[in-house]
């Protein structure tokens, strides 16, 4: 049998003492029932759900934050009346010690909103892992270029409600709200200083919800100074021993890699489609500067490999670069150290995805056993 809580004992304790100095049974009053019955609310929010396809909201958010009663329009404030209503309703019958379970009309109003839940519940009762959640976030920023919205309007005005939006919108808004549930849980809790809850902020922090087309000119900048640095194109797609790395396994900088790749080939898409932005100077020049040269084949990349262990006292190009000790990073690499890694990956890949032709495979693991050296000669283990 379920021990009663202290308050409970205690109270138990004055009936019987009552019962015992007056011979009558306590008598435990119940304040009549405030606002609507339950009949009322269980008419009520059918005729809702009949309408919407969804349980009534007790809270509306826009743009992360609750919208205040002045700000509601009229269908949302008696909407949120009705929320709050049924919600206050179990309330005050969870105090007066009424179990829902042995309540017929309760248990009706119960199993009605819980059989339709709205668009942040049905999300948040199964995706509320910060882990699982960062890495949608990031995969959605990373094709579309902007933060996933919480609340839709159509043409700016009207409030999108559930039963309005297609299927990319709900989903849209649903990782919005999840969002915001987790970032108001980790500020509740004090967690906000682990490594997902700060990254899930940053990317929240940082990217408007506003969808804006990238500008050519910034476009052409950011891809001019990367291949300065880089002496290469940015990838959209980058794989690892030959396999394609998921968008939540990235790293920052080939985040940001794939990003920039990503919102060239879409603009230069959308130029192709229209004549007229094509004409543009400075998509024109962005179009110029993206064209890549062809990947060379593994035939030319072993003669490549050839021309350089004879330019470089029988020595292979080396996959990591040294100075002093330390790693170069493609970053810091010179135009000259850049080649030789480059050339040095090349073999490397072709190895780690196998060649079918036996001859050309046998030539590369041939070079692949020379040592290596720096670009002046000089052996390195």
């Amino acid at each position: 049998m379920e021990t009663l809580p202290v308050w409970a004992q205690k109270k138990a304790l004055i009936r019987s003492g009552f019962q015992a100095i007056t011979g009558k049974p306590a008598v435990k009053t119940i304040a009549p029932p405030k606002g609507k019955t339950t009949a009322q609310l269980i008419a009520e929010a059918q005729a809702f759900i009949n309408t919407h396809g969804r349980r009534p909201k007790a809270m509306i958010y826009a743009n992360g934050q609750r919208l205040t009663l002045p700000q509601l329009t009229d269908e949302q404030r008696k909407e949120v009346q009705l929320g709050q209503a049924i919600s206050n309703h179990f309330s005050r019958a969870a105090k007066r010690g009424i179990a829902v379970e042995f309540n017929p009309e309760l248990s009706a109003l119960q199993e009605l909103v819980q059989a339709h839940p709205n668009i942040q519940a049905s999300f948040l009762e199964g995706s509320t892992d910060p882990i699982e959640v960062l890495n949608r976030t990031k995969a959605f920023i990373q094709e579309h270029g902007v933060r996933p919205r919480a609340t839709i309007y159509a043409a700016n005005v009207h409030y999108k409600l559930a039963d309005e939006m297609t299927p990319a919108e709900r989903e849209e808004v649903c990782l919005g709200h999840s969002i915001q549930y987790i970032l108001a849980q980790a500020a509740k809790q004090g967690t906000t200083q682990t490594p997902s809850i700060q990254e899930l902020t940053q990317l929240w922090n940082n990217y408007s919800h506003i969808r804006q087309t990238a500008k050519p000119r910034d476009l052409l900048v950011q891809l001019q100074e990367y291949i300065r640095v880089h002496g290469r194109h940015p990838r959209s797609i980058i794989t690892k021993h030959g396999q394609v790395v998921p968008t939540h396994e990235l790293t920052p900088r080939q985040y940001e890699e794939a990003s920039l790749a990503r919102k060239i080939s879409h603009i230069l898409t959308q130029a192709r489609q229209n004549p007229q932005l094509a004409q543009e100077p400075e998509i024109a020049q962005l179009a110029s500067l993206w064209k890549r040269p062809a990947f060379p084949t593994p035939q030319e990349i072993l003669l490549e490999l050839q021309d350089w262990v004879a330019a470089h006292q029988g020595n292979r190009p080396r996959l990591n670069i040294y100075r002093n000790g330390i790693r170069v990073t493609v970053k810091n690499m010179t135009p000259q150290e850049y080649k030789e890694y480059q050339l040095g990956s090349r073999l490397q890949h072709l190895l780690d995805a196998g060649v079918s032709d036996p001859e050309l495979r046998n030539k590369l693991w041939e070079i692949h056993e020379l040592p290596t050296g720096s670009i002046s000669g000089r052996n390195r283990k």
